[in-house]
């Protein structure tokens, strides 16, 4: 089945919330749709101002990130008996450059944002800034690899791994 979530406007991504069942459309003018999955009911619309360059979306919790080119990271709620509300939408200015990736740790509330400017950034659901790691190059993508916060990042050709207690 299809449905036009856009009203003929190219739709830039989609991201899906296994939790809550919400499907979220992005078009390239920057407007978040969600919708409400199985059925693709409409419950929400809003301007981004910016097209999002990294998105994750969690596994446990209804949450949602969104990363921007000016180093913003918007945690978004999805809540499961008002999927419409976009509430309330936390905002954290973390890097200095692009955010290349995002990724959610849930087992111990936390998520982690790389970005251009070199860094990688650990927080916590209250967006409080709980590592920084530097590094020489970008890391393109990052993400952990269990529960207990230990992290894989890509740099270039090489892959790199970081053991819990260093994070």
């Amino acid at each position: 089945s299809t449905f036009d979530a856009h009203h003929n406007t190219p739709v830039h991504s989609i991201y899906y919330s296994v939790l809550t069942r919400i499907l979220v459309t992005v078009d390239v003018r920057a407007i978040i749709k969600l919708w409400q999955m199985p059925t693709a009911t409409f419950k929400f619309a809003a301007p981004l101002g910016e097209l999002p360059t990294a998105v994750a979306c969690s596994r446990t919790f209804p949450r949602m990130l969104m990363g921007h080119a000016d180093g913003t990271v918007r945690m978004i709620y999805l809540k499961q008996g008002s999927p419409e509300q976009i509430d309330p939408v936390q905002t954290v200015t973390p890097h200095t450059d692009e955010i290349l990736c995002l990724t959610f740790c849930d087992a111990l509330r936390l998520y982690a944002s790389s970005s251009a400017d070199r860094s990688v950034h650990v927080r916590d659901f209250a967006n409080r800034l709980l590592h920084r790691l530097n590094f020489d190059r970008p890391a393109r993508s990052v993400v952990f690899t269990d529960d207990r916060g230990s992290m894989m990042l890509s740099q270039g050709i090489s892959v790199i791994t970081i053991a819990s207690e260093l994070v």
